[in-house]
């Protein structure tokens, strides 16, 4: 079974920056994750039982969205999790009136 994507939480700040520790040139820390989710939004993949395995981290100003990090764990990519969380980004700022998203990506990160 194949985890699906929840919101995230506070208490997810720590596990988020670990993740983006992992996989970003320039992470985040876990105080900027948990300052992001108190006036933003975010989702999490995690399986049942296990470690979290990506997120996506997003904001809305009127109806226009941004993509502020999105991060899959290395040993679980090429298995829809990013889109996915993508997915659930996206439809949550559509129910809430975006109507455009906006992510920016570095010209080196050629799997984005």
């Amino acid at each position: 079974m194949r985890p699906e994507p929840r919101r995230a939480v506070a208490g997810d700040a720590g596990a988020i920056a670990a993740l983006d520790a992992r996989v970003n040139p320039s992470p985040w820390s876990a105080d900027a994750v948990g300052e992001t989710l108190a006036r933003a939004d975010g989702f999490v993949i995690a399986p049942p039982g296990a470690a979290l395995v990506g997120f996506v981290l997003f904001a809305q100003v009127a109806d226009e969205c941004e993509i502020l990090d999105i991060a899959v764990d290395p040993a679980s990519r090429r298995d829809g999790l990013g889109a996915r969380l993508l997915v659930a980004a996206l439809a949550a700022a559509v129910a809430r009136g975006a109507r455009r998203c906006f992510l920016e990506v570095r010209a080196s990160n050629a799997g984005a």
